[in-house]
């Protein structure tokens, strides 16, 4: 059920967002585009070129308006909208934090339940940093990956569908040139998410040992103490932090990496846009209105396509996350524990 309600605020708050290039393209029209009669009779609804005229003409009913009338309007409808987007879109927030929590509250559960069914010789052998960094932080990340993964896939699909359905009904070569972005950045994206996994399990695995050898180094503080070993002891631990450092850095390292690529990527498409679509008007296929409304539109369709891309790294950080409790959950204990089966 509160899947099923993130899922509705998500895709109400993007139904309401891809709507904002028609109220746009509304106020353009009413400033610089065609009137609602040059609008050629085979033209798609969609098209960018004569949208502000079909919107126009929907909400005034056919009747004349005058253009100050109209664009306050579009003003109060644009306020109207924006103020639609950020009440369903605290709600998916909100309800995206929930889940987070739920899911990390279960991983937990579960992985308690397993830990207390193991038997003596298990925690003998198993480092309580390692278990506690299983319980915390992998139980988190993986539960973060999961609650993001389902708003953002309701997120980008319906952007990238609309949008797109946009951009096709102006303009098809305009359109290529977005999926040729699309395709650079899918193969951005493989280039990015194989090392991504193991990065991923690095972190963990050196936050683990870190967590480790402080919990063990309390523990024998007294012996420490005793034996004068101080300054061995805080080599160590040295050793082990600058380890844990050094896989956060390779992390960091490779995923900053991304938004740089992107932003060129960017770049290079928007030139591109601009190259097809002067093209274009000099040949008669797309005006003014038209070409302004297609770059606005295809900025909004590269931020999805990005989302989309940098969710498919979200998913290699999750499994890694995930691959290391079902590591811990497939360890079967050698004595059963009759105490928890009602658990």
């Amino acid at each position: 059920g509160a899947i099923a309600l993130v899922s509705t605020f998500a895709l109400a708050t993007n139904l309401l967002t891809v709507i904002q290039p028609m109220i746009l393209a509304a106020v353009l029209s009413n400033l610089v585009g065609p009137s609602e009669g040059t609008v050629p009779a085979d033209a798609s609804w969609l098209d960018l070129n004569y949208l502000g005229a079909r919107v126009t003409s929907w909400l005034s009913g056919g009747e004349a308006f005058d253009a100050d009338s109209l664009l306050l309007l579009f003003g109060v409808l644009f306020l109207v909208q924006v103020a639609s987007v950020a009440v369903t879109t605290y709600g998916a927030e909100y309800g995206a934090v929930w889940l987070r929590l739920r899911f990390t509250t279960l991983i937990q559960f579960d992985v308690m339940k397993h830990l207390l069914s193991q038997d003596i010789s298990f925690f003998t052998k198993e480092k309580s940093g390692s278990l506690i960094s299983r319980l915390t932080r992998d139980a988190g990340n993986a539960a973060e990956g999961l609650s993001r993964f389902i708003s953002r896939m309701i997120h980008y699909t319906v952007q990238i569908t609309v949008y797109s359905l946009y951009l096709i009904s102006t303009s098809i070569w305009l359109t290529v040139g977005a999926v040729v972005l699309l395709l650079v950045q899918s193969g951005l994206t493989e280039l990015l998410r194989r090392p991504t996994r193991r990065l991923v399990r690095e972190e963990t695995d050196s936050a683990a040992a870190y967590s480790t050898a402080l919990h063990e180094s309390f523990l024998g503080v007294r012996i420490t103490k005793s034996f004068g070993v101080e300054a061995f002891e805080f080599s160590r631990l040295k050793a082990v932090l600058e380890l844990f450092v050094r896989s956060i850095l390779h992390r960091a390292r490779f995923e900053k990496l991304e938004l740089p690529a992107r932003s060129i990527l960017d770049a290079l498409a928007v030139v591109g846009v601009f190259v097809i679509g002067i093209s274009q008007m000099r040949s008669g296929e797309l005006n003014l209105q038209g070409l302004l409304l297609f770059i606005y539109v295809g900025r909004l369709l590269v931020v999805p396509i990005n989302g989309v891309a940098t969710n498919l790294l979200l998913v290699e950080a999750m499994k890694a996350a995930f691959d290391r409790i079902n590591d811990l959950l497939s360890i079967k204990p050698h004595v059963s524990d009759l105490s928890l089966i009602h658990i």
